[in-house]
């Protein structure tokens, strides 16, 4: 006997969760570079929530590391001087 299955809820289904490899490695330089998610995702006309996966994502395959100022990057430093 098959088990019915409860109604299912696909989160964030509006958003793009899709990139071109040269998109995700213009984010990997200006990770590195300290910029914040905020500006990554306004350089590359994407929406915060959806840079945020990517982040998440590269950080999962070891391509960005934890960094001082975290998403907010150098501009948490700068502020702070």
């Amino acid at each position: 006997m098959k088990q019915q299955r409860r109604a299912v809820y696909l989160a964030c289904e509006e958003m793009d969760f899709t990139w071109g490899e040269e998109d995700v490695d213009w984010f990997v330089g200006m990770w590195h570079d300290g910029l914040s998610l905020p500006e990554i995702a306004a350089k590359l006309k994407r929406c915060p929530d959806e840079v945020a996966i990517l982040a998440i994502d590269q950080a999962r395959k070891r391509r960005i590391h934890k960094r001082t100022g975290g998403v907010w990057g150098d501009s948490i430093r700068a502020a702070n001087e």
